[in-house]
């Protein structure tokens, strides 16, 4: 099983309505492949974690990397793992707002540069922030 974690920068803020088709096209196809993950939103910027069967990972990373509603994607996890960390969820979605706790650290992840590269360095930031978001919204 692998896990990967990237950021990108939409190419034009995304709507509500189209935020929700993006997570109902997501979550059933994740579903049918065995994925499960988890992604945030901030003014403009992804997070996302996927995890789940090595093939299906690479196809939907894949994937995401042509869509052109992307720019700037990069890759900053991509490992081998023994269990989920987001079991439950065929996507999880959070939008974040500057000012929620969490919005600050990953504002500064998505922006990349050095603020990402030290997170990398301790390899726990990401995680965590993810992990906390998971368990505050299950």
């Amino acid at each position: 099983m692998r896990q990967v974690f990237y950021v990108s920068s939409a190419t034009e803020l995304m709507s509500e309505e189209a935020l929700g088709a993006l997570l109902d096209r997501s979550r059933g196809r994740n579903a049918s492949v065995g994925i499960t993950g988890l992604l945030l939103y901030l003014d403009g910027n992804f997070f996302q974690v996927i995890e789940g069967p090595d093939e299906a990972i690479e196809a939907l990373y894949l994937s995401i990397s042509r869509d052109c509603r992307h720019r700037h994607m990069r890759k900053i996890v991509d490992r081998a793992i023994d269990r989920r960390d987001f079991p439950s969820w065929s996507m999880g979605f959070r939008r974040l707002r500057a000012d929620d706790g969490p919005g600050p650290d990953f504002l500064n992840l998505a922006r990349g540069g050095a603020a990402l590269d030290a997170a990398l360095a301790g390899g726990g930031l990401v995680t965590d922030l993810m992990r906390r978001l998971y368990d505050e919204n299950v």
